[in-house]
């Protein structure tokens, strides 16, 4: 059983927030029902000529099933409270003010069906004065502050090249709406109208610009943030190769890691430079970012990443194999487990939708973790499990000596019950004897 099977929703959105949402309840497992527009789809902007064959459309709407219906028609509408009144979740993108016009209203569709869980996605909200303002991704993240604090000091703004606002600021939260509803419905036994704002969504994002500017501290401006080029340990440099790499060593341990790989011991006090000096730390010649790149990118001893440029963002190996992972983009701990993977390729009724998502992405093969996020790694065959406990506090004692001092709670924080290292726990692990022992 996945996690959301048994769970139906019924998805009257077009635009990319709502079938962004409902694409990930179905990758675990919702039974989701697109409901389409009638012919010509004027309204869908991922519509080809031939419905549901354009590739966007395949790609928010794999493992959905779907039926078209005219909800300016009484016999559309009929048909529609009918299937709502069976659902757990319905969710709609339009302007404020259409449902109720249309008749799938939440309190028309809830007076039926008290335990539904409705969400609506918009720009600004259901009510207020915004309610009515048309407006894209980049209004909403415009009025939020985002776009505004996108790019470099003295530069215009610059348009991000995801949807922040629709995805963040719509899918995200509407799903996040919706599970905690769900959640809720358990105790209550009734649903909840959701009321999703994308840009009060994407305004939530500015926490760490909220809380230094409410702490009277720099006020936040487009290029003098901590993350956004303000000091020479996150930055993006460029390489010999004319390529470029990503450095984010914001950690002491990590920026005295990255200035010994470029043998450059004379940047170990330019971490978080300012000014002249920040200058100085931030021109870094081009042989040395390539140096850096040669010999940690792909290592995961130190925060850095080449920069993937490419005409297509997610090829087999990452798109090139020294900067990458061998396995490809590392997959995470929260993906379905793979016994569930063949149950998660067929959508509602047992059709395939293809192959599941998580499935076309190798996993990282330092990290053997299931979706629970327990970790299934035996000791190793005819290993003692407490001499190898006692052999990796001693290495990372001797670590301490060496000037990463490590307490005793510490060293065994980041050893699990067998004795094995949690790379996860201490990303440092420097010491090529200490990971072999533990691979």
């Amino acid at each position: 059983m996945t996690l959301l099977s048994g769970i139906r929703v019924l998805d009257l959105s077009l635009q990319l927030p709502g079938p962004f949402c409902t694409m990930m309840m179905a990758d675990y497992g919702a039974d989701v029902v697109k409901i389409d527009e009638p012919s010509p789809r004027v309204r869908n902007p991922f519509a080809a000529e031939e419905p549901g064959t354009g590739p966007v459309d395949r790609y928010l709407n794999r493992g959905k099933r779907s039926v078209t219906l005219n909800l300016k028609a009484g016999e559309g509408k009929e048909i529609f409270r009918k299937l709502a009144a069976g659902a757990d979740v319905v969710l709609e993108g339009f302007r404020p003010g259409v449902v109720k016009r249309l008749g799938v209203d939440p309190e028309t569709l809830r007076a039926e069906n008290p335990r539904l869980v409705y969400c609506s996605i918009s720009g600004y909200g259901q009510t207020g004065p915004m309610r009515d303002t048309a407006g894209h991704d980049i209004n909403y993240i415009s009025y939020a502050g985002v776009l505004g604090a996108c790019g470099r000091k003295g530069d215009p703004p610059t348009l991000p090249p995801v949807q922040i606002g629709d995805l963040f600021g719509g899918a995200m939260m509407a799903l996040s709406g919706i599970l905690m509803a769900l959640l809720e419905r358990e105790k209550t036994g009734k649903g909840r109208r959701i009321d999703v704002s994308m840009t009060d969504g994407a305004l939530s994002m500015l926490s760490l610009h909220a809380a230094a500017a409410l702490a009277g501290e720099i006020v936040p401006e487009r290029g003098n943030m901590m993350l956004t080029g303000m000091f020479p340990c996150y930055e993006v440099y460029r390489c010999a190769d004319g390529g470029y790499v990503s450095v984010g060593p914001l950690e002491a341990w990590f920026w005295k890691g990255f200035v010994e790989a470029l043998e450059r011991p004379d940047l170990a006090d330019g971490q978080y430079a300012l000014g002249e000096e920040g200058e100085r730390v931030t021109s870094v010649r081009r042989e040395d970012a390539g140096r850096v790149g040669a010999r940690v990118r792909g290592k995961g001893r130190l925060p850095v990443a080449g920069v993937v440029d490419r005409r297509s963002p997610l090829p087999p190996e990452h798109g090139c194999a020294e900067d990458g992972p061998a396995g490809g983009i590392p997959a995470g701990g929260n993906r379905p487990s793979a016994r569930d993977a063949d149950q998660d390729r067929r959508g509602p009724g047992g059709a395939s939708s293809g192959p599941a998502p998580w499935r076309t992405r190798r996993r990282n093969p330092r990290r053997a973790r299931v979706h629970d996020g327990a970790d299934r790694r035996p000791a190793r065959e005819g290993r003692d499990p407490e001499a190898v406990r006692s052999r990796g506090a001693s290495v990372a004692r001797q670590r301490g000596k060496e000037g990463n001092v490590m307490t005793d709670s510490e060293i065994l924080s980041v050893l699990r019950p067998d004795g094995t290292v949690d790379p996860l726990l201490d990303p440092g692990l420097p010491d090529p004897e200490l990971l072999s022992l533990y691979r």
